[in-house]
């Protein structure tokens, strides 16, 4: 099913409207043309007419014979170019047809020794007429131009397809069952994406950078997944070895007594080393669960690099030729105006035409604006250039993520800020990024969850601070979502926990923050209550050793 946000659509539409507007354009001036033409010739059909009978009228009138004037006038209105011919004699004016709007006038003038002046002579035609000349051309033109469209839509449509539209839909559908349990095939080899594109163009790079990526997460969950199954034989070892020694020292116990202290003693390090033991193994695991999302993380990061440097070019591209277009009609607009300086109705009327024209421009070029900025939105978020420390203003990587998260819930949510400070502090940009990006998206679903389970159409509230207080710097997300009952509180930032439905949450986002923020040495405080929504705040150091 199409999307009306695809690309594909949106060029389609945008290479139709310009192609319609340029065809109307092309149309209507050649028809004036054509008209013009028709009635010039008109125009020398009339002057050729006039002045054959112009001096057997004037003959007339000099010797008053009415009947050989008529004679002559009836004669000549036998012509299909002719309605009408009024003569303004000495005596009197007489009208043979009728009036037209094309006229040519003659003045009446006897000589003999000297020149007379015995009044004017007016040979009438009509716009109909022009009309009946140019009606066959008119229908052909406007038929041609109606299948020359057609056939452009039609081509259009079947190139957008093959050539963006399919692709980009197998690439979204296989992003969106992409997941760690689904990365290899029947045979155990990595998944491999195919979007049937022809030629290294930017549809087959970004398929390679895919089918690259699914390639190291295989790899890196099959050599996690050995590392957890040694890990767990480790244990089972230790463990094994924790137990023959408790049973050799509970019988030395019953043998020895006298060595009860020092087995008691014994006893104690032993369970403290199978406590040490288990929160290693459980470290690592913790370890294990964040290279994961490094590691898909890294990958994503490269991906939405790289469809923002491609979106890029096209947009530039349309964003270029707008202005150039709009310079074209602008000359052309001249033209036609200067053309026709003298025709006021047609001067209008390519006015108004214009003014539509300049207004679908202007909206081509506000399109082009906000693709550019969600593609700069794009860059700014994954910053895959700050991997290192550096210093930088918060608020920045907050609008960021917020634009981002923006398109997909605008129609659900109120966004606010309210930046109380604006300072810079030594961090990992692109970490703290994710972080903003996880409390943001859980403040929507948990807006969006209250909205369905209520029914309810009203926008909910995301509120979005920055506040200074023990030289420390504070990021507050309130939300009016459906809050979290006292037991999933304290569960939040355990790994793999989650409430939400499967498939929309891994439950790994609230214990990545966690480790991110300890890592910037600060830290996170959650107050929600059921049903209200809820309040997350991360304080950062102002100053970081």
């Amino acid at each position: 099913m199409k999307s009306k946000a695809s690309l594909a659509v949106q060029l389609l539409k945008i290479t139709f409207s310009l192609y319609i507007v340029v065809t109307i354009s092309v149309t209507v001036l050649q028809m004036y043309t054509d008209w013009m033409r028709a009635e010039n010739f008109l125009r020398e059909d009339l002057q050729e007419v006039g002045n054959s009978i112009k001096q057997g009228v004037i003959l007339a009138e000099w010797d008053f014979n009415n009947p050989q004037r008529d004679l002559i006038i009836n004669g000549i209105l036998e012509l299909p170019t002719l309605i009408g011919v009024e003569v303004k004699g000495i005596k009197e004016t007489e009208l043979y047809g009728e009036k037209g709007d094309i006229v040519i006038q003659y003045k009446l003038v006897h000589v003999e020794e000297e020149a007379y002046d015995i009044g004017e002579m007016f040979v009438f035609s009509s716009s109909r007429i022009v009309f009946s000349r140019v009606r066959d051309g008119y229908v052909i033109l406007l038929i041609n131009a109606m299948i020359k469209s057609f056939f452009l839509w039609l081509i259009v449509i079947w190139v957008s397809k093959k050539l963006i539209q399919e692709p980009l839909s197998t690439l979204t559908e296989a992003t969106k069952k992409l997941s760690l349990d689904n990365l290899e095939t029947p045979g155990g080899t990595p998944i491999q994406i195919n979007i049937q594109t022809k030629g290294n163009n930017e549809l087959k790079i970004l398929e390679t950078a895919f089918n690259f990526m699914i390639h190291n997460l295989f790899f890196a969950r099959k050599e996690l997944k050995k590392i957890n199954q040694h890990l767990e034989k480790l244990v089972e070892e230790r463990t094994e070895k924790l137990n023959q020694k408790t049973v050799k020292l509970e019988n030395s116990l019953n043998a020895q007594h006298q060595l009860n202290k020092q087995l008691q003693a014994s006893q104690l390090q032993i369970e403290e080393s199978h406590k040490q033991l288990q929160k290693q193994h459980q470290k690592l695991k913790d370890t294990q669960t964040q290279l994961v999302h490094s590691e898909k993380m890294a990958s994503l990061g490269v991906l939405v690099a790289g469809v923002a440097h491609e979106v890029n070019n096209p947009v530039h591209f349309i964003y270029m030729y707008t202005h150039i277009l709009q310079k074209d009609l602008g000359d052309l607009h001249a033209f036609l105006t200067d053309l026709l300086k003298e025709e006021q109705e047609l001067i209008q009327y390519i006015e108004r035409k214009f003014e539509r024209f300049d207004q679908k421009i202007q909206n081509i070029n506000e399109g082009s604006a906000r693709i550019k900025g969600i593609v700069a939105n794009l860059r700014a978020f994954s910053r895959l250039d700050e991997a290192e420390l550096k210093e930088v203003k918060i608020t920045e990587g907050i609008l960021s993520t917020l634009l981002l998260i923006q398109t997909e819930y605008k129609k659900l949510v109120e966004f606010e800020c309210d930046f109380q400070s604006e300072a810079r502090i030594l961090c990992y940009p692109a970490q703290l990024n994710q972080v903003f990006m996880n409390l943001l998206m859980n403040a929507c679903q948990a807006i969006e969850k209250k909205q369905q389970e209520n029914q309810d159409e009203k926008l909910g509230k995301i509120l979005v601070q920055t506040l200074e207080k023990n030289h420390q710097l504070g990021v507050r997300v309130i939300d009016t979502g459906c809050g979290m009952s006292e037991d999933t509180q304290q569960k939040i930032f355990e790994p793999f926990f989650t409430t939400k439905e499967v498939g929309k949450g891994t439950g790994l986002g609230m214990s990545i923050n966690y480790g991110v923020i300890e890592k910037h040495q600060g830290t996170i405080e959650v107050e929600s209550h059921l049903g209200e929504g809820t309040t997350v705040t991360v304080w950062l150091p102002l100053e970081t050793e």
